[in-house]
């Protein structure tokens, strides 16, 4: 062991040494404080984005925001605090990084800061490095690997927001000496990271087969994640006083409620104005676009001039997030950029207009104002760079993305073995059984009975396998449905509606295994007790993509299909589509349906005919896909889709 080893181990041990300067107890006790109400709100952050994100992906886009917890803590007490705030003097080296005098965090429990004990502000300042680190999965979900996001998260937290941090408000960094004027964070958290998540999604690449505007699968979430956020961003600027005896710390607290509410309320008009509705989730994003432009000019401006600043801060992030979304450059999943890196750098150029002093509004110079121009382009620079050459040499050394199937199918069971929710989740047989009457109950309630019953078919009558081998995982089913003019049913819309259902292949029957999808058993034909004929085929992937199979979401979803199955004969048909004003003289003609084959497809159930409450008329046909898995590989064997019975 070294003597340098050796002299940190001792100095970890030292508990008793006196400190080198009084404690403010109000001070000791607003930090400590603030310190509990930042670390909450990384918690809110994972409701936050949890909620915004597929209800297969939720588990997933939690736990990124929860792990940040856990591995930022370690690398901000090994190295991160004293590269960010060791003194390594005003000039060369110091005016970039610190250096390693506080490793582990030696000595400061022998050291104050100002009035703080040294422990207090660092862990003060650990809280703001774990959201930081946090923010940057908003535009990495739903596609990274877990595995490979921690590792980016380390290093990220030490390559990356432990030098600009040091640059802003470490001692000697040149940000500071510049002059340029940082609260709590404008730069350092929410540009550093929200440039950052920008630069990482892009070389990670979109999400495949996902429409950015899907919608928020938890609301709730949303708008619970919100309001933590807020509650803790009072510690969060409002702790970045260090002080409570000048009345910075109190300024701080009413700028961030005020730029807050001024903020939603704004953004809640723009929604209103421009898609027609005000939605919870644009009160939650907008309290939070208005809660990072005020981040770094908490301290510096009057609550007055912070009703501006939100209401400013607001479009600039809208806009923002909407170009994104449109230009769809880079799938930033859920706006990180657009709230965090744009509202950021919005916040710097505020405060360099509204600071009491030095603003544009007071002193009427520029100079403070160039100052935070160059400040933050600095941080945008900086963490684009940095970032690009971690993800880049992380890319080269190993797999960032998840597989497709897993990508598609959610990746809460794949990566945690857990769901959010487990009311359609994986389904296993006893030996030579079937669901017992609870399960099929609970099936049926959650919308999968005929897609569990089409599959058990599939199985077992046209595969002959036991189901006990067998596992159905209904927590990651794939819907897609296609609307359009079908020249058969003249005047009837029809949907085609396609369902995706993950199905294992549990036995270690090399034999089966191997019979599953030979090249003989391309085609095949089922015939039910009724006389009704199904047709299927056996499909690889890339037949089904040579075949151009839809097997996911891509257009909107039918939302109003919600009255019972009509099935009638040819006479009460002919009627019943009278009464809907329905030519039926064309069909039958010119290669349309007849009305006699169309009702015989309604009664065999090759066809149902639905009608939503808007009256109109549509004709639903299903088909059921299914991928046997190998349980040993994980490699997919097959897929097996209905062909339709219907011609168009």
């Amino acid at each position: 062991m070294t003597d340098a080893a050796v002299n940190i181990l001792a100095n970890m041990t030292e508990a008793d040494a006196p400190l080198t300067a009084t404690e403010d107890a109000g001070a000791v006790a607003w930090v400590l404080t603030s310190t509990a109400l930042v670390f909450l709100m990384t918690a809110g952050l994972g409701f936050f984005y949890g909620g915004l994100v597929r209800d297969t992906n939720i588990i997933n886009t939690m736990m990124m925001s929860v792990v940040s917890m856990g591995i930022v803590t370690l690398t901000w007490v090994v190295f991160g605090f004293s590269w960010a705030f060791g003194d390594n003097g005003e000039h060369g080296i110091g005016l970039f990084i610190g250096n390693f005098d506080y490793s582990f965090w030696t000595g400061l429990d022998m050291k104050n800061w100002d009035t703080l004990p040294g422990l207090v502000f660092a862990a003060f300042q650990m809280t703001f490095a774990i959201i930081a680190s946090a923010i940057i999965s908003g535009s990495l979900v739903e596609r990274v690997r877990f595995s490979a996001y921690c590792i980016m998260l380390a290093l990220w937290s030490l390559l990356i927001y432990a030098p600009l941090c040091h640059w802003v408000w470490g001692p000697g960094g040149w940000i500071g000496q510049l002059g340029a004027l940082d609260f709590a964070g404008g730069t350092v958290v929410h540009i550093s990271s929200g440039v950052s998540g920008l630069v990482a999604g892009a070389i990670l690449g979109p999400r495949k087969h996902v429409e950015k505007d899907m919608g928020p699968a938890n609301a709730p979430f949303v708008i619970l994640g919100g309001c933590l956020l807020w509650f803790g961003w009072l510690g969060f600027n409002g702790g970045s006083a260090l002080s409570t005896t000048d009345g910075v710390a109190a300024r701080a607290v009413a700028t961030t409620f005020v730029a807050a509410a001024s903020s939603m309320l704004t953004w809640l008009a723009l929604e209103r104005i421009l898609k027609g509705k005000s939605t919870s989730v644009g009160a939650s994003v907008g309290a939070v676009a208005g809660l990072v432009v005020i981040t770094p000019a908490a301290g510096f401006v009057t609550p007055g001039w912070s009703i501006a600043i939100g209401a400013l801060g607001a479009p600039w992030c809208y806009l923002t997030v909407e170009a994104v979304n449109r230009i769809k450059l880079v799938d930033d999943t859920l706006d990180a950029f657009g709230l965090h890196g744009s509202g950021g750098f919005a916040g710097a150029i505020l405060t360099g207009i509204f600071a009491i002093d030095g603003g544009l509004i007071y002193s009427g110079s520029f100079v403070l104002l160039g100052k935070q121009i160059a400040g933050a382009l600095a941080g945008v620079a900086f963490s684009a760079v940095g970032t690009a050459i971690i993800m880049g040499v992380m890319k080269m050394l190993f797999k960032l993305r998840i597989p497709e199937d897993q990508e598609l199918g959610g990746v809460d069971e794949h990566t945690h073995g857990e769901s959010y929710s487990y009311n359609s989740s994986t389904k296993t047989y006893a030996a030579g059984g079937r669901m017992t009457e609870s399960e099929t109950s609970k099936e049926s309630v959650n919308g999968h009975t005929h897609l569990w019953q089409t599959a058990e078919r599939i199985l077992t009558e046209m595969m002959n396998v036991d189901l006990s081998m067998i596992s159905f995982d209904f927590s990651a089913v794939e819907r897609q449905e296609e609307e359009i003019d079908s020249p058969s049913f003249p005047g009837v819309t029809t949907v085609y509606r396609k369902e995706l259902v993950e199905c294992k292949v549990t036995t270690p029957d090399k034999a089966l295994q191997e019979k599953v999808g030979l090249p003989t058993m391309q085609e095949w034909s089922s015939t039910d007790p009724q006389g009704n004929t199904k047709f299927f085929q056996w499909l690889t992937e890339a037949q089904a993509e040579a075949q151009k199979v839809k097997l996911s979401v891509h257009g909107s979803h039918i939302s109003t299909l919600v009255r019972a199955p009509i099935g009638l004969d040819e006479e009460a048909l002919k009627e019943y589509l009278k009464s809907c004003g329905i030519d039926i003289t064309k069909f039958g003609q010119d290669g349309t349906k007849s009305l006699k084959e169309f009702s015989s497809e309604l009664i065999k159930g090759e066809t149902r005919l639905l009608q939503v409450p808007s009256g109109e008329i549509l004709v639903i046909t299903e088909v059921v896909m299914m991928i046997l898995q190998n349980p040993e590989t994980k490699e997919t064997l097959v897929q097996t889709g209905q062909l339709r019975v219907t011609v168009l």
